[in-house]
Order: structure tokens, then C-alpha cells, then sequence
């Protein structure tokens, strides 16, 4: 019995030594304390880099307030927008202390706005894209005493006449407002007449007596052009110093039902150049899509964004077989073809990367390729753009440049793009802060799968020339080709 007492003496001591020593251990622990300090980027305000302080910390984990955490021990952390964030450290210390809890209110400065305006005219209807970040609210003043709060608005001018157009935007409180203007040009409407010039066209017909080519301009719907072999083309040269602004063609097929005979138009092309050499240099103003009527006109409205002096209708296999064939428009008189300048080659420079990094990079834009496009990353969908830089001490007087849409379902992306010449090298580094001169917009859907024509008119020369996409464009150019004068 003794034996049991002396034991279960021995055990109870040595669990009370066991719990004096764990108690000491304890003492011996230290818990984490802490703090942390901010500060926002000089380039971004809603950029802020997060520094800890304290002791006997072992890690750290943050959250922001805006749904993102991170476990770095000096984070940076990019806020969507400005505001007051509660942010929480937790710094966790050796295995058994009590972690540290700080939390404080950050506020996030917003960047200031920023603002620019694209449109497009049809009349006297002008539709407005405003491109704003950072923006709370927006104000457009079109010049004519009207006003809208909407984003992209669509105004008619009750008259014609030049308009400055200005779009305020207005970013959180503490911010520097955007203002942009742009001037609106609204010309009296064109008063569309028959045009008419020296015949020109393929030589002979298939008897050389009967189908020659003036039968297209002879008034008659019964008699018709019809060419010695498939390839055929028929229109006008309105001589040195003329040309014509195009604005309708008018065309009727051949009288005939016969099933070799009824398509023979469909495919054929409505081409403009300033060039003697017309049939290789040449823009495709319309193709013509289905099969038009007999003995009465198909009309088709086009709006070419250049003049030309010879503008014919050609086919490549349907032997010319048009009956009637009239050009409607504006006669542009004593307009020299200004030189069209050579061919212009540089270092491509464009914005970064593509959609997926491979397929649509800004090369394709000039890679000879119709099928082939550039297509930016979302990040650049409004301010993507691809061209050249002729290098330094080098300049380019532009005189005229071609482009190619997208497919058919996006072509509609150039519109409202920009042809912009710039000086400022900073385009190399950071092409939203550089400077430049819009040389040309587009303001027409171009036909895709050929290039489209348009000349620049510009006393300047610049180092850097480049398309710049239209909003939500995604620069999605096929092909581009600038033309002038190097170091004029």
C-alpha cells in the first residue's frame, strides 16, 4: 500500500513541474506587433506600394478592402478605381502567439480624366464617339447652343457651316477636368450631275462592228458592249486637270435571259485612278453583288474617299456586257494630280502583343497579306496603332496612303480611325503623352479585300507616321501602304 501512495506522489509532482515549465515557456513567447505605411506611384495615384513595420513577425498576409489579397511582405497593389479602402495586415508570429491584427482607411486618389472625340458625318447628322477615362460624367457642346450628357450622342445641325465641338469630362472630386475640341465642317449637300468625259476602254468587239465600247453611253438600252474576249472595261477620262467626285452609278445588264448571258455583270467593278496606267493602278470603288435589271438602271450610291480622273466599269470574264453606264457626281475642274510620292518604308512600331500574342500582331499590317490582320489586346482596343518609324533625322511629306479593312463582319472598326504624323519621340516610350497631327480620318466603311485610296494633304513631314484605331477599333487594319516624299 505504501509502494501506490509513494508513486502516485512521484506522478503528481512531475505533472506539476510539466505545467510550471510549459507556463515559463509561454512567458518566454513573444506576440507579433505592427504597423504599415503607404504611398502611391508618381506615374499611377491608383497604384500604391504597402510597407510593414513591427516585430517578432514571421509572415504577412493583406487585404486590400477591394476583394485582392496578397501574401508578399511589401506588396504593390493596382486599385480599379479611387476611393477609401479599409485595409487589413495581419502579421502572424512564432507558432502559439497571437497574430496582429492593423487595419486602416487608405484612401486611393483617382487619376485625372482624360478625353477625345471622333465622329462621323452623313448630312447634317454628326454621330459623336467620346472616348474618357476616368471619367464620372461627361458634357458635350456641339457649337450650336445644343448640349448632351450622353456618351456617344448623336446630333443634326439645323444649318450647314463650321462648328468647335467640345466634350468636357469630368473625373472624381480633387481631379483636373478633360476638356477636348474638334472642329465640324458641314458643306452644303453636293448637287449630284451626269458626268461625262472621253471614252475610254478595250479595244474592237466581237465583230468590231456591233458592241463596240460607246454603245455603254448611246442612250439605247437594246444595244450593248460586248468585248472580243472575257476581260473587258469601259468609262471615262475627264481629261488633265479634271476630276471626278463620285457620288452614283448608274448600270443596266444586257437584254438577254439566256443563262450565259444574265450574270455577265455580277463581279464586275467600278474602278477610280489618277494613274495613265488605270488598269494596274486602280481603287475598287464598287463591286457590283448580284444580277441588275435590264432596259432600266441599277443604281448604287458610293462615297470614294479620293477623286479621279479616269473611273470606269471593268470584268474580268463577262465580256463588258453592260447596256447603259452613267457616273453621277461632282466635277472637281483645274485640280492637278499632286505626286503621289514613292512607296515609304520604316521600322514598324505599334502597340504591344495581340488578342492571343500570335495571330494578329502589328507586322501583318504590312505583310502583303489581304487575309491577315492586326487585332490589339483588350488593353489597347481604343488606342491601338501600327506604322512607322523612318528613323532618326529622316522625315516623310505624306501625299496619299492605302488601307484595308478586317473581314466583312468588322470592317466597319476603321471608321473613325486616324492617319496622325508626330515628331516627339516619346511615341517610342509612352504613345499616349506624344504629339501629333491627325493628317487624315476615316469617315467610310472601305470595300474589303482591295485597298482603299485616299491623299493627304500636308506641308509638314514627319518622323513617326501611323494609323491609330478608331474606339473600340482594336486597331483591326489588314493592310497599310504610305506614299510620299522622304526628307522633302
Amino acid at each position: 500500500m505504501k509502494y501506490f501512495i509513494n508513486n502516485n506522489i512521484k506522478l503528481v509532482a512531475i505533472a506539476m513541474f510539466l505545467a510550471l515549465f510549459h507556463v515559463a515557456c509561454q512567458d518566454d513567447l513573444l506576440d507579433p506587433t505592427g504597423d504599415f505605411s503607404y504611398e502611391a506611384s508618381s506615374s499611377n495615384p491608383l497604384e500604391l506600394s504597402f510597407m510593414p513595420a513591427g516585430t517578432n513577425g514571421v509572415s504577412a498576409a493583406w487585404d486590400f478592402g477591394d476583394g485582392e489579397t496578397s501574401t508578399l511582405v511589401t506588396p504593390k497593389h493596382i486599385f480599379a478605381a479611387g476611393g477609401d479602402y479599409l485595409v487589413t495586415l495581419t502579421i502572424t508570429g512564432e507558432s502559439g502567439s497571437q497574430a496582429a491584427v492593423i487595419q486602416k482607411s487608405v484612401h486611393v486618389q483617382s487619376p485625372n480624366p482624360t478625353a477625345k472625340i471622333t465622329f462621323v458625318v452623313d448630312g447634317q447628322t454628326v454621330t459623336f464617339a467620346g472616348t474618357t477615362t476616368y471619367t464620372t460624367a461627361v458634357v458635350w457642346d456641339f457649337g450650336d447652343g445644343e448640349t448632351s450628357t450622353d456618351e456617344n450622342p448623336t446630333h443634326t445641325y439645323a444649318a450647314t457651316g463650321t462648328y468647335t465641338v467640345t466634350l468636357t469630362a469630368t473625373g472624381e472630386e480633387g481631379t483636373t477636368e478633360a476638356v477636348a475640341t474638334k472642329t465640324v465642317n458641314l458643306a452644303d449637300p453636293v448637287q449630284l450631275v451626269l458626268l461625262e468625259g472621253t471614252i475610254i476602254g478595250h479595244s474592237g468587239s466581237w465583230d468590231n462592228v456591233n458592241g463596240l465600247i460607246d454603245a455603254a453611253f448611246d442612250g439605247d438600252f437594246n444595244t450593248f458592249v460586248d468585248a472580243p474576249g472575257p476581260e473587258g472595261w469601259v468609262g471615262y477620262d475627264f481629261g488633265d486637270g479634271n476630276k471626278a467626285k463620285l457620288g452614283l452609278v448608274k448600270f443596266a445588264r444586257r437584254d438577254t435571259e439566256e443563262s450565259w448571258g444574265v450574270d455577265r455583270l455580277v463581279g464586275a467593278e467600278i474602278r477610280g485612278s489618277n494613274d495613265p496606267d488605270y488598269l494596274n493602278t486602280y481603287d475598287v470603288i464598287y463591286t457590283i453583288p448580284e444580277r441588275p435589271s435590264k432596259l432600266e438602271f441599277t443604281e448604287a450610291e458610293v462615297a470614294p474617299a479620293t477623286n479621279y480622273r479616269y473611273i470606269y466599269l471593268y470584268t474580268a470574264n463577262g465580256y463588258c456586257n453592260v447596256a447603259e453606264l452613267e457616273f453621277w457626281g461632282e466635277m472637281i475642274t483645274g485640280e492637278t494630280t499632286p505626286s503621289t510620292g514613292v512607296l515609304v518604308e520604316g521600322d514598324i512600331i505599334g502597340h504591344p502583343g495581340s488578342w492571343d500574342n500570335v495571330n494578329g500582331l502589328i507586322a501583318d499590317a504590312f505583310d502583303g497579306n489581304l487575309s491577315t490582320f492586326v487585332d490589339a489586346p483588350d488593353a489597347y482596343k481604343s488606342t491601338g496603332f501600327v506604322g512607322y518609324d523612318f528613323g532618326s533625322g529622316n522625315q516623310v511629306q505624306l501625299t496619299s496612303f492605302k488601307y484595308a479593312p478586317r473581314d466583312e463582319q468588322w470592317k466597319g472598326r476603321v471608321v473613325g480611325a486616324e492617319i496622325r504624323g508626330s515628331n516627339d519621340e516619346t511615341i517610342l516610350t509612352d504613345p499616349a503623352s506624344a504629339t501629333y497631327e491627325t493628317l487624315y480620318t476615316i469617315t467610310e466603311t472601305p470595300v474589303v479585300g482591295v485597298l482603299t485610296s485616299a491623299e493627304v494633304s500636308t506641308t509638314s513631314a514627319y518622323r513617326f507616321i501611323y494609323y491609330y484605331t478608331a474606339p473600340d477599333g482594336y486597331c483591326n487594319v489588314a493592310e497599310l501602304e504610305f506614299y510620299g516624299l522622304m526628307n522633302p
